[in-house]
């Protein structure tokens, strides 16, 4: 375990509504990667103080997500800054609200999903597509950040990082300090930690289907569904829900009882057969964040028909102007704003949905995140007990995590340098 020396002992404050000169940023224990191997640990971090319009959350349960996973191991073109305290799949209770906040209460039932703010001044974020902040939303973790302004950082800064930015801790901690703003309220009579992956694998493939009209259409809409793992399952799942005939592409014969059993048709992508047998489709969710041949499934499409990418590969996908130029569409869609959010939460609650999950102890959390490289998850999602945090314990090694069995993106941006470990293929 490792403990950031900037981090100062205080007290955690009492459950209350917090006034002037009455909250204090305070420590809590978390699991973070400190390098690009993505292995694992504790850690002591430090959480602001909460200032009007925050919330403060008991963090109780926490989803794994395969970004978590990419994330951690520098495996996008993008960000990856450390210490890394994964987790945007985030379900709690509400311990203390600031003196301006209307929308919760001490005792709430909340949620937090892949964001914590954004620039709340832009079009989308006025229309509440702050998902699409065109000045960049700031990531529930991994985000260097100066809150747009708003505030300066809260924090010294950790050794390696930029002085003047704030990095962003996940849900794989005891607390969570969030502007009301950008906290959901999980439905009465909903289990919290089955509720966890919707705030990102349930949005992520709810947005697309409400957005290419699979809900509008209902039972007029053939929709088609790419993987059946933690995006694949919850898509399958909402779009039964919405009256829609659904079919789930996958390889693994072991998944087709389940698929079978939610209502939709299952189709091997493996037999050339059962793959010519199926088109028409006016909607393609990919859930896939490995290489496949999209192209594939544009050709399945009725005209006007979309594949949508909501599945996130690390490499380029590829495909030829033939096979969309019959007026079809391959596009992407990026989780949902805060209002679209709620909307999908509701929905699930009043269609009694929620995901199928894998209940681990932080403990846990190595042996997870190799069983999900592997693709040994099933459809379930890995979902931490965060309770368990409060246990002595360190995380248990996983002997089979191999660093030297995938490569730091070439385009990834490692923070500090010395975080990119050496023992990554080349």
């Amino acid at each position: 375990p490792i403990k950031d020396p900037l981090v100062a002992e205080t007290a955690h404050f009492p459950h209350q509504r917090l006034r002037g000169g009455e909250s204090m940023s305070s420590t809590c224990k978390a699991v973070c990667a400190v390098d690009t191997t993505g292995i694992c640990q504790t850690i002591e971090i430090e959480r602001r103080a909460p200032g009007p319009e925050d919330v403060d959350i008991d963090v109780v349960f926490c989803g794994i997500c395969h970004s978590d996973l990419s994330s951690i191991r520098g495996e996008w073109p993008a960000q990856a800054a450390y210490p890394m305290v994964p987790g945007h799949e985030i379900t709690g209770t509400v311990r203390a609200v600031g003196a301006d906040v209307t929308g919760f209460k001490v005792g709430d039932r909340v949620g937090v999903g892949c964001f914590v703010d954004s620039c709340r001044e832009c079009s989308n974020c006025k229309d509440g597509e702050e998902s699409y902040c065109s000045k960049g939303w700031v990531g529930t973790y991994n985000a260097l950040t100066n809150w747009h302004g708003r505030s300066a950082p809260k924090t010294k800064g950790l050794p390696g990082l930029p002085a003047d930015k704030e990095l962003t801790f996940g849900g794989y901690s005891q607390r969570m300090v969030v502007s009301e703003k950008y906290v959901l309220r999980i439905p009465d009579g909903m289990d919290m930690a089955k509720a966890a992956p919707l705030l990102c694998a349930g949005i992520t493939t709810y947005s697309p289907l409400v957005y290419h009209g699979a809900k509008a259409k209902g039972k007029d809409a053939k929709v088609g569904v790419i993987g059946f793992g933690g995006l694949g399952h919850m898509c399958t799942k909402i779009s039964i829900a919405m009256g829609n005939e659904v079919f789930v592409f996958s390889t693994s014969e072991t998944k087709r009882a389940t698929i079978e059993a939610l209502g939709a048709t299952f189709v091997n992508s493996k037999d050339p057969a059962a793959m010519a047998a199926v088109s028409g489709f006016h909607l393609i969710v990919d859930t896939l964040s490995v290489q496949h041949d999209i192209a594939s499934y544009a050709k399945k499409l009725k005209t006007g028909g979309t594949v949508c990418i909501v599945g996130l590969p690390s490499d380029n996908l590829s495909f030829h102007a033939f096979n969309v130029v019959g007026r079809k569409t391959i596009s992407g869609s990026l989780i949902g704003g805060i209002r679209e959010t709620q909307e999908m939460l509701d929905f699930c609650g009043a269609n009694n949905i929620s995901a199928d999950i894998s209940l681990i102890h932080p403990r846990e959390i190595n042996k997870a995140m190799h069983a999900l490289s592997s693709n040994a998850a099933a459809s379930e999602r890995y979902v931490i007990d965060i309770k368990g945090l409060a246990d002595e314990f360190e995380v248990e090694a996983e002997p089979a995590i191999d660093p030297t069995s995938w490569k730091v993106h070439a385009s990834a941006t490692i923070v500090p340098a010395e975080a990119r470990a050496a023992v990554h293929a080349k």
